[in-house]
């Protein structure tokens, strides 16, 4: 019973501290365009440019279950420093479409290519976060030519593939049928904010943690499926 009440009482602290500033920041990026990108098979992705069409061109790409929103609190103050900030978001998430197919590996690394060439890219700045870094990864050993689109690459707590490595195989071959779960799990408001808490670490504003859990609970996980068996059984 103790226990049961000190993590109410944790939960209750978290849900009374959310900062509303940091909360608007994040739902509202920059000003700028909305971009889609109608793809042959169907699909769309949906592109956010922002900033001086002549600055510095930084493209940030987010992670597994979240949106281009999810960069916000970094976008605007590069954007008010005078660079070209780009974001998107991988087909399957957010504004962009797959029809509820099975998305793949090999798909969301045409996508990058099909963003960065449509941005004309030549001297761009990428910062990956996530399962975006796996893309990225994956876009650069399977397209060399990709890099000369590119000044420089950032990674953040990204992964290079083996996502279960070590794990036992029935686990492994289970993990793609169960990415549900989660989802379900975090539409439970005490324990998404205790999971965000935890999982982020102190310092984290819990209104980010709350509007990163709401992102990823809206995910169709379904759709990502494929996605994350390849993310377990590819590597680069």
């Amino acid at each position: 019973m103790w226990v049961a009440t000190q993590v109410v009482r944790k939960a209750e602290s978290l849900a009374s501290s959310l900062d509303t500033d940091t909360r608007h920041a994040l739902r509202n990026g920059p000003p700028g365009e909305v971009v889609d990108l109608n793809r042959d098979d169907g699909a769309r992705v949906r592109v956010h440019l922002a900033g001086d069409p002549n600055g510095d061109v930084v493209v940030l790409t987010h992670g597994y279950g979240l949106t281009a929103a999810s960069w916000n609190l970094v976008a605007t103050p590069l954007v008010e420093q005078g660079f070209r900030v780009v974001t998107f978001d991988w087909r399957g998430h957010g504004g962009s479409l797959d029809d509820d197919r099975h998305v793949t590996t090999d798909e969301l690394v045409s996508d990058l290519r099909t963003v960065l060439e449509h941005l004309e890219a030549d001297d761009a700045l990428l910062v990956a976060h996530s399962t975006g870094g796996f893309i990225t990864l994956a876009t650069l050993v399977e397209h060399p030519e990709a890099a000369d689109r590119l000044r420089g690459l950032i990674l953040v707590a990204t992964l290079a593939g083996d996502l279960f490595d070590g794990a036992p195989a029935d686990a492994v071959d289970g993990a793609a049928t169960r990415t549900s779960v989660p989802a379900r799990l975090l539409r439970n408001s005490t324990l998404g904010l205790l999971l965000g808490g935890f999982a982020q670490g102190a310092g984290v504003s819990s209104a980010v943690s709350e509007e990163l859990l709401d992102e990823f609970a809206r995910t169709n996980h379904h759709a990502l499926a494929t996605l994350i068996g390849e993310l377990s059984n590819r590597s680069y």
